[in-house]
């Protein structure tokens, strides 16, 4: 797998995330109390976001890409946000090519998913799901 050179740990100088994106997050993952406006959660996605690139930096040539939290193919990107459902399952980010021409940032945060969601079989067919992004190691 290879990372991008435009790779920097700040998820929100690497991706627009649109409020609505939020929103499901919170729906999808187990309750929690993510504060007003959801600053907690944005908190927590900006380390784990920073902490996921440099695992990946550091791992990429040691380790399977299905160990790295972060997944790469041409057009998306698997972050493991080290969230879980109520079901305790992993939920994952899904980042895609920005489009807009005065874009800031190169991807786009498309939505929050997990395993079971309806579009996951459209994501096998790319090799960032069939590489797809356990737990980050501690």
């Amino acid at each position: 797998m290879e990372i991008p050179s435009t790779l920097c740990s700040n998820v929100y100088d690497f991706a627009f995330c649109p409020e609505p994106c939020y929103d499901r997050l919170v729906d999808l993952a187990d309750p929690e109390d993510w504060g007003p406006g959801n600053r907690i959660l944005r908190n927590y996605l900006s380390f784990s976001f920073s902490r996921a690139v440099f695992l990946t930096e550091r791992d990429v040539d040691q380790t399977a890409p299905s160990n790295l939290p972060l997944v790469f193919d041409d057009d998306r990107c698997l972050f493991n946000t080290g969230l879980y459902t109520r079901r305790y399952e992993t939920i994952y980010g899904l980042f895609e090519p920005n489009t807009k021409p005065d874009a800031r940032q190169r991807w786009f945060l498309r939505a929050s998913l997990r395993r079971a969601t309806p579009c996951w079989s459209r994501l096998s067919t790319c090799r960032a799901a069939c590489a797809l992004p356990r737990t980050p190691p501690s």
